[in-house]
Parts: structure tokens; C-alpha cells; sequence
């Protein structure tokens, strides 16, 4: 017997999506280190999900 798994996507809110931008924001204001809102950003990603898109 074969099962087969699959990966729900999980809906964002509103209120999440706009926490997620706020947060953003808040790191570029505090710094002009692009590199530094990169990380911020890279965090919010499961591991397997945060490699660059510079293919």
C-alpha cells in the first residue's frame, strides 16, 4: 500500500500579511544594509526554501 503525502499551503491573513510588511519595514528604516534585511527575510523561510534566486 502506497500513501501519498502531500503539503498543505497555510492561508495568510490580512493581519499577518501586514505584521510580515510592518516588520520589514521596520528593519529597512533601521538600516540601509541591504544584505541585513536579506537574513531578516530569509528567516521567515523554512531552510529548505532559502536559497538564492540567482540562477
Amino acid at each position: 500500500m502506497t500513501t501519498a503525502i502531500t503539503r498543505g499551503e497555510e492561508v495568510m491573513t490580512d493581519f499577518q500579511f501586514k505584521a510580515i510588511i510592518k516588520m520589514v519595514l521596520s528593519i529597512a528604516r533601521k538600516t540601509k544594509d541591504a544584505n541585513a534585511i536579506i537574513r531578516e527575510l530569509e528567516k521567515l523561510l523554512p531552510e529548505d526554501e532559502r536559497g538564492s534566486d540567482e540562477d
